[in-house]
């Protein structure tokens, strides 16, 4: 039965802002809220170890590559939807901005080399690191990173208390700690206005 809640999150989803037009910091708020809105309508599947990647109710071989992927969320073709949390930041703010289309046929698989020019508009590395090692369970570090490990053990534990007793090991870890723990990180940056702060 649909709440109240996901009214408000459909009216999030829809509600036309222009990223490009708020101070950096607003437009974090204004994705991570988008987030949320598509994990409570559950048009994202959180989920550890990928990035982005889904399929269209209608796909037929050769016929989707190409396609608008802002439209596919838009006109509800997106069929199922995996996401970690970069992967999440990523979907939601293109659903905001100018589309990207398909990548392969049927569906959409992202990578980090994919995200990180759209996120990297909006988000620090340096953010992006913590936001990921507190989904992921593990230092998300680069070689090149700036981040502290103190900063980054911080961000390691926000993601471990927010999977209840499931948080053993990456194997044991269930879909609905991985909703939890993405949910309390998008929660995070709303909260701290824009900045995610484990």
């Amino acid at each position: 039965m649909k709440t109240s809640e996901d009214n408000i999150a459909k009216q999030q989803l829809r509600k036309p802002v222009d990223l490009k037009s708020l101070p950096p910091a607003q437009a974090r708020v204004e994705i991570a809220k988008d987030v949320l809105a598509a994990l409570t309508l559950e048009v994202f599947e959180p989920c550890t170890g990928v990035y982005a990647t889904g399929e269209l109710r209608d796909a037929k071989p050769g016929t989707f590559e190409g396609v608008d992927l802002k439209e596919a969320f838009a006109g509800k073709r997106v069929r199922q939807c995996q996401v970690c949390a970069r992967g999440a930041l990523f979907l939601a703010k293109v659903g905001r901005l100018d589309g990207v289309n398909m990548n392969r046929h049927g569906g959409f698989g992202f990578d980090r080399s994919t995200l990180d020019p759209h996120l990297l508009e909006f988000f620090n590395p340096g953010q992006l690191e913590l936001i990921e090692s507190a989904f992921e369970g593990q230092d998300m570090r680069s070689a090149s990173s700036t981040t502290t490990r103190d900063d980054t053990e911080a961000a390691v534990a926000f993601g471990q208390k927010h999977y209840p007793a499931l948080y053993r090991s990456r194997v044991s870890r269930a879909l609905d700690g991985d909703l939890m723990c993405l949910t309390a990180i998008m929660k995070n940056i709303v909260k701290n206005k824009g900045e995610f702060k484990p």
